[in-house]
């Protein structure tokens, strides 16, 4: 278990992956009613795509992902002593929103972002990146407040 190195002064309006609202969220049917993590474990609070005849989803893909995976199922501590993780592993069932309102953090190397901007995932891991990175891909979601890198950031499918 690592050591607390960061105190807030005010509790935090929530974590990656979380929801930010109660407004509507809109989920996908996959194959037999549920999306299944495929051979490779997604991160929860990122983009997905899906393998459509086997119903599986992952981090990986070209075109514009289906969706957000959530952090309903993230934070689960391993038997082995390792500390939680966003890590969900493959096979476990999981909800795809298509549209909704969520919370993520920013990567550090992110300069500024703008309310109404276009939110862009990386092809190759699922995860917000900037709009000219070689990966990126629109997703349909965008930001819902000014925020720079490493801030926590609400987004919407909504806007």
């Amino acid at each position: 278990m690592s050591f607390q190195n960061k105190v807030n002064l005010n509790p935090a309006q929530g974590w990656h992956g979380d929801f930010s609202s109660v407004n509507p969220r809109v989920s996908l049917l996959g194959k037999d009613g549920a999306f299944q993590v495929g051979e490779t474990a997604i991160e929860a609070g990122s983009f997905v795509w899906t393998d459509e005849r086997e119903g599986l989803i992952s981090n990986k893909g070209n075109a514009s992902p289906i969706g957000f995976v959530g952090r309903e199922w993230a934070g689960i501590n391993l038997p082995d002593a390792r500390e939680g993780n966003m890590e969900i592993s493959p096979g476990t069932m999981v909800t795809v929103f298509s549209k909704g309102e969520f919370i993520i953090e920013l990567p550090e190397m992110m300069s500024q972002v703008q309310q109404g901007e276009m939110v862009y995932a990386s092809k190759e891991t699922g995860k917000v990146v900037v709009s000219d990175d070689k990966n990126a891909v629109a997703t349909n979601y965008k930001y819902a407040e000014n925020a720079k890198g490493g801030d926590i950031v609400k987004i919407s499918a909504w806007i």
